[in-house]
């Protein structure tokens, strides 16, 4: 099988010096020595475990993070040489803010992955029996503010599995198999079909459970949906759809129970899957569309939080999109094309 090789690089740790470095370094540097940050009142329920989690103030890391970005200020104390070195510090400190940032905010929700080069970000509540969906007009606005435009969906959503493409979002309908096309712009249904014979309810869903049992997913080919049928034995198909009709233009059955995957993402007709939501994640089964074959492999995947309940690749900026305890987590993914010899 002619599987790309596939590398997880994860943004964690690259961020976990970046974020060693501010802790130690930057209450001295801007004067935030008795600088206190109180957590909100209260807690929220984190959806996809049922527990109930201590929730980060965004107004504390807001605070924190305007005043890093203003942390130039104090330089004028230093001498030339320290002030030179600090500076430069600070200045890769804010370039790396946007992705530091995505960490910490905290929500029970999850996000939906936007297939365009525009820079809205959207969210929505929870897995299920929800019809509101967040519009940021920016990653700042999202991570910072509480700026964003509500859309009312026609019916409530089943699972994680969202996506907007092409100024549509793409949603599972709640307790059914019906997909349905809502565009945006003109906030209409363009389209509605059944996706036959897939489970849905719970029947085949991923792993973790919330009503994941069909996952919708783009990537440099197009529209796709991942799910299970009775006539397949519970083991996940693929089907490529048409974003216009909605009509399966052809499907793969898949040997893989889909109750056994963790998560799964598609990257240049590939269907990756996990074999955990929890501890000890990695990507150990990969199915080609392009040769209609499989393969185990075994890629470390790192899982700081425990919990990945959406895991989504954008093919615009070759990422993966994780959703973990709350977490907002992104991976970058390099690919690898194996020569082989005769």
């Amino acid at each position: 099988m002619s599987v790309p090789l596939l590398k997880i690089g994860v943004v964690l740790s690259t961020m976990a010096m970046i974020t060693n470095w501010m802790s130690q370094t930057l209450p001295s540097l801007v004067g935030l020595n008795t600088t206190k940050l109180t957590a909100a009142q209260g807690g929220y329920l984190d959806r996809s475990t049922g527990s109930c989690c201590r929730r980060e103030a965004r107004t504390g890391r807001t605070d924190l993070t305007g005043k890093a970005a203003g942390g130039v200020l104090p330089f004028t104390k230093c001498g030339n040489e320290a002030k030179e070195a600090l500076k430069g510090k600070a200045e890769s400190l804010n370039e790396a803010l946007p992705e530091l940032l995505l960490q910490f905010r905290l929500q029970s929700s999850h996000l939906v992955i936007l297939f365009s080069h525009n820079p809205q970000v959207w969210y929505m509540d929870g897995y299920h029996n929800n019809r509101f969906v967040r519009e940021y007009k920016s990653m700042h606005d999202f991570m910072t503010s509480d700026n964003f435009t509500s859309h009312r969906l026609p019916h409530p959503w089943s699972g994680t599995g969202q996506v907007v493409y092409n100024g549509s979002i793409y949603f599972n309908k709640f307790q059914s198999h019906v997909i349905i096309k809502f565009d945006f712009r003109t906030s209409s249904i363009s389209k509605s079909r059944q996706l036959e014979s897939a489970g849905f309810n719970n029947a085949y869903h991923y792993a973790w459970g919330g009503h994941s049992d069909i996952d919708l997913m783009v990537d440099e080919g197009g529209l796709w949906a991942v799910y299970a049928t009775n006539q397949n034995a519970g083991n996940i198909v693929i089907s490529k759809l048409n974003p216009n009709t909605l009509q399966i233009i052809k499907s793969w059955t898949t040997n893989h129970p889909k109750r056994s995957a963790g998560e799964s993402f598609m990257i240049c007709g590939t269907l990756y899957v996990t074999n955990s939501y929890s501890g000890g994640t990695k990507v150990y089964y990969a199915y080609s569309t392009n040769s209609s074959t499989y393969e185990y492999i075994d890629i470390a995947f790192q899982n700081k939080y425990s919990h990945i309940s959406m895991l989504d690749y954008n093919p615009h900026d070759r990422a993966l999109y994780a959703w973990n305890n709350g977490h907002q987590v992104l991976y970058n993914v390099t690919l690898f094309h194996v020569i082989r010899s005769e």
